[in-house]
């Protein structure tokens, strides 16, 4: 359950509400579930294409710490294809600031 009841930073709405896109790797969206096992709860992160309608990155764990939230970013920067602009990503673990992560598609 997310605690909205705090004063941190609350990261920016930058899609407001168009989640669509005509070129790919050029707008995605984010978000985390939860799902029951009869082991755990595991957490997924899941990164959308909005143009392609193809996840390009993911991330399961049995946590929601930071490692968790930017493994999916990790992995939709490592598959787009090479000349691409930088990307950058806001990403908040469970109750947590969000903190920008940048990788360049140089790296």
């Amino acid at each position: 359950m997310t605690n909205s009841r705090h004063d941190l930073p609350i990261a920016a709405n930058l899609l407001k509400q168009q989640f669509s896109s005509a070129l790919p790797n050029t707008l995605r969206s984010a978000d985390i579930t939860y799902l029951p096992t009869e082991e755990c709860w595991l957490y997924l992160a899941a990164i959308l294409d909005l143009a392609t309608r193809k996840i390009v990155g993911w991330s399961m764990r049995d946590h929601m710490r930071t490692e968790f939230t930017s493994a999916a970013p990790m992995m939709a920067t490592q598959q787009q294809r090479p000349g691409l602009a930088s990307s950058a990503t806001r990403i908040a673990a469970a109750n947590t600031p969000p903190r920008p992560t940048e990788r360049s598609s140089s790296a």
